[in-house]
């Protein structure tokens, strides 16, 4: 290439904005009582950081949520989980956000059969709670009356 000079350039390649993550999560519904469950995320590239942004009880929190997104049942309600996938030097901060429904568990009231002959005397009326969870107690005095006086 005898008539052309030589020529030398330098290029500088730098980067001016970091590479995006698209996080995203499924919501996720619970019954009270369960034993919780773990918020999966995809798309992220950096470390997860979650934190519970509000909740619809009034009586305290719905949920807790650990550093590794366990979820722990408190109360039936709902509660929105903000999930950040965190900046670096590579990736720009992302986040998405988790609806965690919670269901009331559900309770049985049964009432106690009984075989009464005529002439006895009406029985103490009992009966059995099942669902009852987490060391919870009714809350309201069940009351199971009969219509007899006397048998």
């Amino acid at each position: 290439m005898e008539n052309y000079e030589t020529a030398n350039y330098e290029l500088a390649i730098g980067r001016t904005d970091k590479l995006v993550q698209d996080i995203s999560a499924e919501n996720i519904s619970l019954t009270y009582g369960d034993d919780g469950d773990t918020i999966s995320v995809v798309g992220a590239k950096t470390e997860l950081t979650y934190t519970v942004e509000e909740d619809s009880n009034d009586n305290g929190d719905v949920v807790a949520v650990d550093k590794n997104g366990k979820i722990s049942i408190v109360n039936a309600g709902t509660a929105k989980i903000r999930v950040i996938a965190k900046d670096s030097d590579v990736y720009a901060e992302a986040e998405c956000q988790v609806i965690v429904t919670v269901n009331p568990a559900k309770v049985t009231i049964t009432a106690e059969n009984y075989v009464v002959k005529e002439k006895d005397v009406l029985p103490s009326f009992e009966y059995k709670v099942e669902g009852l969870v987490n060391g919870d107690a009714l809350k309201t005095k069940v009351n199971i009356e009969s219509a007899a006086k006397d048998t």
